[in-house]
């Protein structure tokens, strides 16, 4: 558990940073690697999001990248609740 919940975290880290995040269509996206500077593709099939790289790969379960799209898609809602637009 306490890897899903860093995965969590480090999702939240790429959003926040901001510029890391390439949207190509509402369900394909592109983030770049926080190490390297490869582009990790994260796609949604079958309402199941993939992402190419090595941890997804390895785990098939979500990574950062994953969860960063998940809570990206989420970000507009977040702002209305927080900012009592709700």
């Amino acid at each position: 558990m306490a890897g899903a919940r860093m995965r969590q975290l480090r999702g939240m880290e790429i959003v926040a940073r901001g510029d890391q995040i390439l949207k190509i269509a509402d369900d394909n996206y592109q983030i770049k690697s926080q190490k390297t500077t490869n582009l990790y593709t994260i796609v949604e099939e079958r309402e199941a999001w993939r992402c190419d790289c090595p941890d997804f790969s390895k785990r098939r379960t979500p990574c950062k990248h994953v969860f960063a799209i998940l809570f990206l898609r989420k970000l507009p809602e977040i702002l209305k609740v927080n900012l009592g637009v709700i």
